[in-house]
C-alpha cells in the first residue's frame, strides 16, 4: 500500500513539475515564434527597403537641347522618388552649409530642373543661388545626389548629341547668375548706335526678359540687354541701313591655348504693325568677338547669326543654335595675360518696310579659357 501511495505521489509530483515546466515554457516559446515572426518581417521590411532604394535611380544631368542649357535631376527608375531635403553652401567663403526641407516627387522617367529648385531656395533663404551653390539632395529612401561636385568634375549624365556640344563648366560659361555678379561689380559695360556701325553711344547692361509690346514674355530666360539711360532695353527702328550694340566685359578671360572657341547664343525680336512680312523684306544679323589687353588685340571674323528673307509671321523671335560659335587664333600670345571681352552685333535691313528689333544675349560657353566672373 505504501509503495503504491509513493507511486501515485511520484506520479502527482511529475505531472505538477510538467505542468510548472510547461507553464514556465510555454509563454517563452510563444515570445519565441512572435519574435521569430516578428524577425522575419523585419528582415522582409529591410530586404524591401534596400530593394527599392538599390532600385531608386535619380541622378544628374546637364541637357543642352533646350532653350538654354540647364541643370537636371532625373527619375531614371522604375519607382516615385521623393526630394526630401536639400543641401546648400550658403556662405561659400566661409564654409557655411544649411540643409532646407523640401517635397519634390519624380515618377518614373521625370525631369526636374535645378531652376525650379533655385526659386523654392531664393524663397526660404532670401538670396539667389548658382546651381554649384547646390551640395546635394537627399531622398526619402536615403539617397544621396552629388550636385556641386558633378557640376565641378563633370562627372555628368550627359544627353548623345548628334552636334558638337561645348563643355560646359560653371568657370568656363557665362549665364544669367554669373552676369548679375559681373554687373553688381562693374565689369560689363554696353554701347551702341541706332543708326550706324560704329556703336558709340555709351548705355548700360542689365538682365531683363524679352517681351511683345504688350508685355508678354516670349523667352523663357532673363537675357542680357543693353539699356539706355532710362533703364529701357535698346530698340532698333529701322526701314534701312544699319545699327549696332556692344557688350564690354573687363578682365574677364584667361586663356589656357592658343585657339580659343566661344559657343553662344543671341536671341532677337522683330517687330512690326504688319501681320506678315513680304517676299522683299530682308534682315540680317552679325556677331564679331574680340580679346583685349592694352596693345594685344586679337578677333574672330564675322559670323552670320541669321539672314531672313520675308515671309515671316510677327512677333517673331529668332533664337540663335547652339552650335554657332567663333574662334579666336591666340598664336604668340603671353599665356599670363587677362583679356578683356568685346562683342558687336550687327542689325542691318537692307530691304523692305520699317520694324523695330530687340537683341539679347543668352550665354557665352568658353573652349581653351576659364572666365574670371567674381
Amino acid at each position: 500500500m505504501r509503495c503504491c501511495f509513493k507511486a501515485l505521489s511520484n506520479t502527482v509530483a511529475l505531472i505538477i513539475g510538467s505542468v510548472v515546466i510547461i507553464s514556465i515554457l510555454l509563454p517563452f516559446l510563444i515570445s519565441l515564434e512572435r519574435m521569430n515572426n516578428l524577425m522575419g518581417v523585419y528582415e522582409s521590411n529591410y530586404m524591401e527597403y534596400y530593394s527599392e532604394k538599390n532600385t531608386e535611380q535619380v541622378d544628374f544631368k546637364l541637357d543642352l537641347l533646350g532653350e538654354i542649357p540647364r541643370y537636371k535631376i532625373i527619375n531614371y527608375g522604375t519607382l516615385p522618388a521623393k526630394i526630401v531635403r536639400v543641401w546648400v553652401l550658403e556662405d561659400p567663403e566661409r564654409g557655411i552649409m544649411r540643409s532646407v526641407s523640401v517635397d519634390i516627387l519624380l515618377t518614373p522617367g521625370q525631369e526636374y530642373d535645378l531652376i525650379q529648385l533655385l526659386d523654392q531656395l531664393r524663397n526660404v533663404l532670401n538670396k539667389d543661388l548658382s546651381p554649384d551653390m547646390i551640395l546635394s539632395l537627399v531622398t526619402s529612401r536615403g539617397n544621396v545626389i552629388l550636385i556641386r561636385q558633378n557640376i565641378l568634375s563633370l562627372n555628368i549624365v550627359r544627353t548623345i548629341y548628334s552636334v558638337e556640344t561645348p563643355d560646359f563648366r560653371p568657370d568656363r560659361s557665362l549665364l544669367y547668375w554669373n552676369f548679375t555678379q559681373l554687373i553688381n561689380t562693374g565689369r560689363i559695360y554696353g554701347k551702341y548706335s541706332l543708326s550706324d556701325s560704329g556703336c558709340g553711344r555709351n548705355g548700360f547692361v542689365g538682365l531683363d526678359y524679352l517681351k511683345d509690346p504688350y508685355g508678354r514674355i516670349l523667352y523663357p530666360t532673363k537675357l542680357l540687354f543693353v539699356k539706355n539711360a532710362s533703364g529701357n532695353v535698346i530698340t532698333f527702328y529701322l526701314s534701312s541701313g544699319i545699327a549696332c550694340q556692344k557688350y564690354l566685359f573687363r578682365q574677364l578671360i584667361k586663356p589656357e591655348t592658343n585657339n580659343i572657341r566661344i559657343f553662344f547664343r543671341f536671341v532677337a525680336l522683330l517687330n512690326s504693325s504688319y501681320s506678315s512680312t513680304y517676299d522683299y523684306d530682308r534682315w540680317r544679323f552679325t556677331v564679331q568677338f574680340r580679346l583685349a589687353n592694352g596693345s594685344y588685340i586679337y578677333s574672330s571674323s564675322s559670323t552670320f547669326l541669321i539672314q531672313i528673307y520675308g515671309r515671316e509671321s510677327f512677333n517673331l523671335v529668332i533664337k540663335g543654335k547652339l552650335t554657332h560659335y567663333v574662334d579666336i587664333d591666340l598664336s604668340g600670345a603671353s599665356s599670363d595675360r587677362i583679356y578683356d571681352l568685346e562683342i558687336i552685333i550687327t542689325i542691318e535691313q537692307y530691304a523692305g518696310r520699317t520694324i523695330s528689333s530687340k537683341v539679347g544675349l543668352d550665354y557665352l560657353i568658353f573652349q581653351g579659357a576659364s572666365v574670371l566672373s567674381s
